[in-house]
C-alpha cells in the first residue's frame, strides 16, 4: 500500500479531532505545519494526535508573514518525495490548505513523478488522495540525485536504471491489481454507514458531487468500486439525503 502523506497547513486550515482521528493505519503520515505563534492546541486534538506516535511530525515557521509557511511546505514536499523516490517508496502526497498558489508548484513536482494534489479539508483529502492515479506515473518523472554522485556505467554494484524502474514501477502493478477485487455491487448496508458518517461529520462534508463519491469509497473501507459509491450517491438522492445541482451537493440529512 502507497503512503499517504497529509501537508496540513495549520494556520488557515483547522481540522477537528474527528477528522485527525480518521487517519489510522501504518500508511498515513500527518505533517502538521504551524506559525510562530501557535505554540497551544487543544486537549483533544493532542489524544487524536497520539496514537499516530511518530507518523505524526510537526513544522513551526519561526517568522510570521504571507506564504512563510507555503514555503515551508514547499521545501518538505520536495525533500520527502526525494527521500521516497530514493528509497523506491511508492507515496502520494495531500496539501491540506486553502491557498491557492500551489498550482505552479504541482506541476513542477508532477513532472519530476510526485503524486501531489491538494484539498480544503483532512475529509477531502482522504477522498483526493484515493483518486490519485498511481497506476501511470507523471510524464518525464525524475528521479532524486543519488548522494553517491552520478552512475559508472561499468560499476556492476550499481542498479542499473532498468532495475530502478523496475522497482519503481512494481508497487504501483500491485495496487492496480489489488482495485480489480473490490465490490462492485451495493447494499442497503453501505447507505445506512455513509448517511450515519455524514451526520457525524456535519462541519466537514464534501462540497462537490465527484467528491462525494470519492469519500464514499473512503468511508466503505476501499473495498468497493466506484460505480459502488456512484450508486450509494444516487440512492441518497432519491432518498432526499442530499441534492446535488451542477455537482455542487446539498446536504438534506436528517436527524435520525
Amino acid at each position: 500500500m502507497p503512503i499517504t502523506y497529509l501537508l496540513v497547513d495549520f494556520e488557515n486550515v483547522k481540522p477537528t479531532a474527528d477528522e485527525v482521528r480518521q487517519l489510522r493505519g501504518d500508511h498515513f503520515r500527518l505533517w502538521i505545519f504551524r506559525g510562530p505563534h501557535q505554540n497551544k492546541f487543544d486537549a483533544d486534538m493532542v489524544e487524536a494526535w497520539q496514537p499516530l506516535g511518530e507518523h505524526v511530525s510537526f513544522t513551526q515557521s519561526t517568522k510570521s508573514g504571507k506564504n512563510a509557511l507555503d514555503f515551508h511546505i514547499a521545501f518538505c514536499l520536495g525533500m520527502v518525495h526525494r527521500e521516497n523516490l530514493a528509497a523506491n517508496r511508492l507515496a502520494r502526497y495531500v496539501v491540506v490548505s486553502k491557498d491557492s498558489g500551489f498550482d505552479t508548484l504541482f506541476e513542477c513536482a508532477r513532472s519530476q513523478g510526485c503524486h501531489v494534489t491538494k484539498a480544503a479539508t483532512i475529509v477531502e483529502a482522504l477522498a483526493a488522495a484515493e483518486s490519485i492515479d498511481l497506476v501511470q506515473s507523471p510524464s518525464g518523472g525524475g528521479r532524486a540525485p543519488n548522494s553517491r554522485g552520478p552512475i559508472d556505467r561499468h560499476d556492476d554494484s550499481q542498479p542499473s536504471p532498468e532495475t530502478r524502474v523496475a522497482k519503481l514501477t512494481s508497487p504501483a502493478k500491485k495496487v492496480a491489481k489489488k482495485a480489480t477485487t473490490k465490490r462492485g455491487k451495493m447494499t442497503a448496508d453501505d447507505v445506512a454507514k455513509v448517511i450515519s458518517f455524514l451526520r457525524e461529520q456535519s462541519k466537514n462534508r464534501p462540497s462537490k458531487r465527484t467528491t462525494l463519491e470519492h469519500h464514499v469509497v473512503h468511508i466503505l473501507g476501499n473495498e468497493v468500486t466506484e460505480k459502488v459509491a456512484q450508486a450509494v450517491v444516487d440512492r441518497l438522492i432519491q432518498a432526499k439525503q442530499i441534492g446535488v445541482t451542477n455537482n455542487k451537493v446539498e446536504y438534506r440529512l436528517s436527524k435520525t
